[in-house]
C-alpha cells in the first residue's frame, strides 16, 4: 500500500509500515516508512493530522490510548528509535520514551500506565507513567514508589531570572508591570527575565555600557598602580610580623594571593583577628617564638638548680661589692651570661653521663641474654643430664627410644579425641592399684638406701609365722 504524495506535503513516494484502527470503528491511523504518522477519519479522504517523529526511520507501532486518567485524546507512535505519545488533535507532546538500543515493539496495558518495550537489548524495559493511569495490581506497590518521590509543589526560580527591588522598579520606571506576568513577585521584589531586564536598562539609561566599561578600566588601572607602587607588607593593618614571617617561608607571591583571598584577607585587615602573642595557646603551639621574645628558657632539673645555688652563692659576695649603677647593669649582664654558659655545660655533662649509663645498661643486658639458654622438655632435660661428649650418637638414639617406648606405654590406655569446636574425649581403661607387702616395700626402701637385702639375722620376729618372710 502506498500514500500520496499530495498527503504528506513531499514528492517521495513512502509505504505503509503500520496501521492501527480506534475502537469507535471511524478513525485510524497509519505510519510511514520514512517516520510520519497520518491521522484518517474515514469519512473523509484527507487526513486530519500529520505528525513526524523526526529521525526518519519507520513506524513500527501505533497505538490509540483511551480511557487514560489525561484528560487528553492520546496515541503512541514508535520507531525503532524513540517512542511518542503526543494529542492527536493538537500534536503536543505529553511523553517519550528512548532506550539506548534499537526498539523492537511496544506493549500498553490497558487501564494503567505501563509500558513494556521489546528491544535488540538482553532484557525487557518496562517503564510507567502515573499521569496516565495507575500500575496494575499485579505491582500496586508502584503508586507508593512514586508517590514517595512526588515532589512538593515550590515556586520555580529560573536561572535566566535577575531578582530586582522595588526601588529599582521605580528607578527603572517600569511600576504598569506590576500585576503582569512579566515581574514575578518574590518576597521584597520582584523576578524578571535576564534579556528583558538588559533591553529596560539600555532604555532607561542609554550610556550603561559605556560607564560600565569606563568603570572596569578604571578599576584595572587602579589594581595595576597599587601593584606597582605598595608592596605587600604596605598593605598588611593586623599581624604584620605573621605576614613578615610567611613571607620569608613562602615567597611574596603566595602572602600576595593569600591576602587577595576572601577566606584569609579579613586576617591582615580586621583588628579583630590580631594574634595575642602572650595568650596561653599561642606560647603552647609556639614555644620557642615565646621564648626568644620573654627570654624564658626551659624549667631546670633539682641537681641543675643546686648547681645554680652554687654558682650564685659564690659570685654573690663580688656582685655585693659593686656601688656604681652602670657598673651593676654591666656586671649582671655579664653574670647572665656566665650562668648561663654554666648552665649549659652542666646540662651536657649530664646528657653526656646518661648516655653512658644507658650504654651500660645495654651492655649488661647482652651479656645477661647470652648466658641464658632455652629450656627444654623434662626428658630432654634427663637425657642430656645422663648423656655426655663421650657417649656416642647410637647410645643417645637407643635411650630416647626407650624414653619414647615408655611415653608411649604410659599412653596406651587413654585415647584422646580432639573435635572440630575445641572440644575433647578421653577415654581410658580404669586399673587397680598394686600394693605392696611391708616386706617388699622394706626391700624397695633398702635398694634405694644401697642394700639389696634387709638384713634379719640377730633379730626376734614380732610374727608368729617365720615363713612368711622367707
Amino acid at each position: 500500500m502506498a500514500v500520496n504524495s499530495d498527503d504528506l506535503d513531499s514528492n517521495e513516494r513512502n509505504e505503509i509500515s503500520s496501521v492501527s484502527f480506534r475502537n469507535d470503528g471511524l478513525n485510524f491511523a497509519c505510519g510511514t516508512s520514512n517516520g510520519v504518522s497520518l491521522l484518517y477519519d474515514l469519512r473523509t479522504s484527507k487526513p486530519m493530522f500529520t505528525k513526524d517523529q523526526g529521525y526518519g526511520f519507520e513506524i513500527k507501532k501505533i497505538t490509540w490510548l483511551d480511557n487514560t486518567d489525561a484528560q487528553q485524546d492520546l496515541i503512541m507512535t514508535s520507531d525503532k528509535k524513540i517512542a511518542k505519545i503526543w494529542d492527536r488533535n493538537t500534536g503536543k507532546p505529553f511523553a517519550s520514551m528512548e532506550p539506548s538500543v534499537n526498539i523492537n515493539d511496544v506493549e500498553y496495558i490497558p487501564e494503567s500506565g505501563m509500558f513494556f518495550m521489546a528491544n535488540e537489548g538482553i532484557a525487557m524495559h518496562t517503564y510507567y507513567i502515573p499521569a496516565l493511569g495507575p500500575a496494575p495490581k499485579w505491582c500496586s506497590f508502584l503508586d507508593n514508589i512514586t508517590e514517595e518521590l512526588e515532589e512538593t509543589p515550590t515556586d520555580t526560580v529560573y536561572s535566566n531570572y535577575r531578582f530586582i527591588s522595588k526601588q529599582d522598579v521605580v528607578k527603572l520606571n517600569i511600576s504598569h508591570l506590576v500585576g503582569t506576568k512579566v515581574l514575578r513577585p518574590y518576597m521584597h521584589g520582584y523576578f524578571i527575565n535576564t534579556d528583558l531586564y538588559d533591553k529596560i536598562q539600555l532604555i532607561a539609561n542609554p550610556n550603561a555600557l559605556q560607564d560600565e566599561r569606563d568603570r572596569e578600566i578604571r578599576k584595572r588601572i587602579e589594581s595595576e598602580r597599587e601593584s606597582r607602587i605598595r608592596t605587600t607588607s604596605a598593605k598588611v593593618k593586623v599581624n604584620k610580623e605573621y605576614a613578615d614571617k610567611l613571607e620569608k617561608k613562602m615567597g611574596s607571591d603566595a602572602v600576595k594571593n593569600v591576602m587577595e583571598d576572601d577566606r584569609f584577607k579579613d586576617m591582615f585587615e580586621d583588628p579583630r583577628f590580631q594574634i595575642d602573642v602572650d595568650s596561653h595557646d599561642y606560647k603552647q603551639l609556639n614555644p620557642v617564638a615565646s621564648e626568644a621574645k620573654t627570654g624564658d628558657f626551659k624549667p631546670l632539673t633539682a641537681a641543675e638548680e643546686s648547681d645554680e645555688e652554687r654558682l650564685n652563692g659564690s659570685n654573690s659576695d663580688d656582685s655585693d661589692s659593686e656601688e656604681d649603677d652602670d657598673d651593676d647593669s654591666d656586671s649582671d649582664d655579664e653574670q647572665e651570661k656566665e650562668d648561663w654558659k654554666q648552665r649549659q655545660k652542666i646540662k651536657r655533662e649530664l646528657f653526656k653521663k646518661k648516655k653512658e649509663k644507658k650504654k651500660q645498661e645495654e651492655l649488661m643486658k647482652k651479656e645477661y641474654l647470652s648466658t641464658l639458654k632455652p629450656l627444654g622438655s623434662v626428658e630432654e632435660l634427663r637425657a642430656n643430664a645422663g648423656a655426655s661428649k663421650s657417649q656416642s650418637f647410637d647410645i643417645q638414639l637407643k635411650h630416647q627410644r626407650e624414653l619414647d617406648e615408655q611415653k608411649r606405654e604410659k599412653n596406651r590406655d587413654v585415647r584422646i579425641q580432639r573435635t572440630a569446636k575445641g572440644e575433647a574425649e578421653i577415654s581410658f581403661i580404669p586399673k587397680k592399684a598394686k600394693k605392696a607387702v611391708a616386706f617388699e616395700e622394706e626391700e624397695h626402701s633398702a635398694e634405694k638406701r644401697g642394700k639389696k637385702k634387709q638384713n634379719y639375722d640377730g633379730r626376734r620376729r614380732a610374727s608368729k609365722n617365720v615363713f612368711r618372710g622367707m
